[in-house]
């Protein structure tokens, strides 16, 4: 004699751990004398600040059941539940990457996480959802201290296969209140530019750019610069990220380079020539701060040299990534001429 067991599914998770139900109500126990449903108490996932783990739940054999609400704005085609229980305040980010259909391919899910109520199905408060159609999906929500959250995934479009439930819990680095420092330097000088936190849970990771580009192997808290020239003029930036959130600074470092005025009088016109080339630093001089105010070079003339009230500005100078020539009438009187940051 033959027996034919029903189709089973093996689920696949980081540890030992309760497993994903099919069925709602089997998250929650019989209440008193056999009748009724309470909220399961036995053997519950817990999850402490800093966890990063998964479970690999199979939806093939699922189904859905009555009273079983829209997820997403979605019909439902097979659910997978699984509720997991934070032991202190933090935030989740919970996503379904890696899932892939009966056929191998990659699998659009959708993703709905719920605050449980009574009863399985009584008052369900939806808490965070996400439809990755063609993709996976993804939820970030914050989540408080020994209350139970009822994670349900499905196969978007009545897709069936293997879902990969993966979450991380902790504490997103703390986003920044002043995100730009501005570094007016001299040649020569060094430098150290520091990251604006240190704090998170799980610890947090650091990548360094440089006018938007990775700096490789800058992965430090901080980023060390020596012998600054012209050519490490740019912005700088870090990104400080531990999968749950990110914050980021950037400052603006500006090596001044030295001014160099020439002269060349032009006798037989009548006029005097002066020439301020361009910089050649990477990012030039001509930038603009956080509060909108554009610096670039004023040319300052005077004919009386001992007098710092005596000069005058006859020319401003913004674009400094190009040179400038500028021409006076010669007169019979001796003048003095220089230039200066502005403003």
């Amino acid at each position: 004699r033959d027996v034919e067991s029903l189709p089973a599914a093996l689920q696949i998770a980081g540890g030992p751990r309760p497993l994903s139900q099919d069925k709602l109500e089997n998250l929650f126990s019989s209440g008193p004398g056999g009748s009724g449903f309470v909220p399961a108490s036995l053997d519950p996932l817990l999850v402490s600040l800093g966890t990063i783990n998964y479970q690999i739940v199979n939806n093939t054999h699922s189904a859905t059941q009555q009273r079983e609400p829209i997820h997403c704005s979605t019909i439902g085609n097979a659910t997978e539940w699984l509720k997991l229980t934070p032991t202190a305040n933090g935030t989740f980010v919970i996503d379904t990457r890696g899932s892939t259909d009966t056929n191998g391919f990659p699998m659009g899910t959708v993703l709905e996480v719920y605050i449980p109520g009574a009863t399985p199905f009584a008052n369900l408060v939806q808490l965070a959802c996400d439809e990755g159609t063609s993709a996976s999906s993804r939820v970030r929500f914050s989540a408080t201290a020994g209350q139970d959250y009822l994670v349900m995934a499905d196969g978007a479009n009545y897709a069936r296969g293997n879902i990969h439930l993966n979450w991380q819990f902790g504490i997103p680095p703390p986003a920044q209140p002043n995100a730009f420092t501005h570094l007016p330097l001299r040649p020569g000088g060094n430098v150290i530019l520091q990251a604006p936190t240190t704090n998170g849970i799980p610890p947090p990771h650091f990548q360094w750019y440089y006018n938007n580009l990775v700096l490789l192997a800058q992965t430090n808290v901080w980023l060390a610069l020596n012998q600054l020239q012209g050519t490490n003029s740019g912005v700088y930036s870090v990104i400080v990220s531990n999968g749950l959130g990110q914050s980021s600074h950037t400052t603006q470092i500006d090596v001044d380079e030295p001014l160099f005025l020439t002269v060349e009088p032009h006798l037989s016109q009548g006029l005097l020539r002066l020439h301020l080339p361009a910089v050649t630093n990477a990012a030039g001089v001509n930038y603009t701060v956080s509060a909108g105010i554009s610096l670039g070079v004023m040319l300052e003339a005077s004919d009386n040299v001992g007098d710092p009230a005596s000069w005058r500005p006859v020319y401003l100078h913004t674009n400094q990534m190009s040179g400038v020539t500028w021409e006076s009438v010669l007169t019979n009187r001796i003048q003095f001429y220089r230039t200066r940051r502005w403003p």
